[in-house]
């Protein structure tokens, strides 16, 4: 964790008029990197502090760094710049910044501007920071029958044995009988796992109708 004095350090760039080395020499750490969420966001990193986690240090070695030692530039993908900066800022302090992201994706969750708990929970455990995953887990969890469990579900849910099930079991026991009609099934149709999450719905409906 770095002393409110670094703590500038952790915020994104996106105005071209700024020159990123300023944000790289307002840190009295040593070992200082650039780092790119999206074209036009950058961010800076510390090996000292983000080689603390295995994905990172990795990150950091010579299959990674593009611009060997000293100061580089590295480009993260698959999460957009606002997911990036809020997990960053957890790995700094202990915690996410504020304002809190919201509960799921929405349409377009390639937007950089705006996060959400499943989009944490989606670069936590790509970041392999268990911490930060499990308190997303907990979050969504939380308010998972105050969201569309079922685009959930189909969206990014199935992917993980755990969460999978437990979503499952969430819309099973919120009687949503509209997953098994014809505009759900044409809705779905095409996803890679539509009859095997189909199956498993109706085995968790018809376990909670026997009990």
């Amino acid at each position: 964790m770095l002393p409110p004095s670094q703590q500038s350090t952790l915020n994104g760039s996106s105005d071209e008029r700024n020159d990123p080395n300023e944000y790289l020499q307002q840190s009295a750490l040593e070992g200082s990197t650039s780092i790119m969420a999206s074209i036009t966001s950058r961010f800076v990193g510390h090996k000292i502090i983000l080689s603390q986690w295995p994905y990172f240090k990795a990150m950091f070695s010579s299959r990674f760094d593009e611009g060997g030692s000293g100061k580089t530039e590295i480009r993260v993908k698959d999460t957009n710049a606002e997911t990036f900066r809020q997990t960053l800022h957890f790995l700094y302090m202990g915690q996410l910044d504020s304002p809190l992201p919201e509960m799921l994706e929405r349409v377009d969750p390639t937007k950089a501007e705006w996060t959400s708990w499943e989009g944490i929970y989606l670069a936590a455990h790509g970041y392999r920071i268990d911490d930060l995953r499990k308190q997303a887990l907990d979050k969504i969890l939380e308010h998972l029958g105050d969201c569309d469990a079922i685009a959930f579900l189909f969206r990014s849910a199935y992917l993980f044995e755990g969460l999978r099930g437990l979503v499952i079991t969430q819309i099973a026991n919120e009687r949503h009988a509209t997953i098994f009609n014809n505009e759900t099934r044409e809705k779905y149709v095409d996803h890679p796992k539509c009859y095997e999450l189909l199956v498993e719905l109706f085995k968790a409906f018809h376990s909670i109708r026997e009990n």
